[in-house]
């Protein structure tokens, strides 16, 4: 797949000629992009709304859910979220026509958070109501990926509009960074979680334990997520203003 994204790629946009590129400029640049930050600080909390749920699942079925063959169903559970979420992200080009991006991500985000808060009210053995859950919520939940990375996009265009200068390769990378950090902090916190709650391992588990377990697998993560939306209220890159931003840009590089 990477050879043939190379492959297949072809790149449509180029620094300007004359533009001279220091790191020292492009860093200043990339932290006065108010954009950038604002989806900077939201994919840190998409990460640890992913990541606590992955990190949990094994727990909450071997404990709570379907401890008797566990593995099993724990399979059958991420096998559907997987393939909900390509069928998600198949449908991105769709949400992001009727409703453009920062609005899809949102009401795609919201839905995710609420099919992921209702894990909670879960009963011991509810395997196929914990797989609706998870097909919905996969669904809704595996566009946001995608969707971010165009909003980053974005954020290329507006540094190159505000500033004169472009710096993709800087924005993307330090974008990806910002996701490795994102999933080092989530998994560990799951683990701390667990010390906090008092979970020991492979012995039949307190009532703590096992509420402290449910709340990392649904109530938790949606916390995340909430904050992840509340932070991107506040990106301000739409569609309209986007569609100024690519006229002005064209109109410099024809000059």
């Amino acid at each position: 797949m990477f050879f043939l994204t190379f492959l297949l790629t072809k790149e449509r946009v180029y620094p300007p000629k004359s533009q001279k590129t220091t790191m020292l400029v492009d860093l200043k640049d990339l932290l006065a992009n108010r954009p950038w930050i604002i989806l900077l600080f939201t994919t840190l909390l998409m990460i640890l709304f992913v990541s606590l749920r992955m990190g949990i699942i094994n727990y909450f079925f071997k404990y709570y859910l379907m401890p008797d063959n566990f593995e099993k169903y724990v399979s059958i559970f991420n096998t559907v979220g997987m393939i909900a979420s390509i069928g998600g992200v198949l449908c991105v080009s769709f949400f992001a026509k009727l409703l453009g991006k920062k609005r899809s991500f949102i009401y795609l985000f919201i839905l995710s958070i609420i099919f992921t808060a209702a894990f909670y009210i879960l009963k011991p053995g509810d395997l196929k109501l914990s797989l609706i859950l998870q097909l919905l919520g996969s669904f809704t939940g595996g566009p946001l990926t995608p969707l971010i990375w165009a909003m980053y996009a974005d954020t290329a265009d507006y540094g190159e509009w505000k500033f004169n200068r472009r710096a993709t390769g800087l924005i993307f990378s330090a974008s990806t960074m910002s996701q490795k950090i994102g999933w080092a902090i989530g998994n560990a916190l799951t683990g701390w979680l667990l010390k906090a709650i008092g979970y020991v391992p492979n012995v039949i588990q307190n009532e703590r334990v096992i509420t402290g377990i449910r709340f990392i697998m649904s109530i938790l993560p949606a916390i995340a997520g909430i904050l992840a939306v509340v932070v991107v209220l506040n990106y301000d890159l739409d569609d309209n203003r986007m569609l100024k931003i690519q006229d002005d840009l064209n109109k410099r590089r024809k000059e």
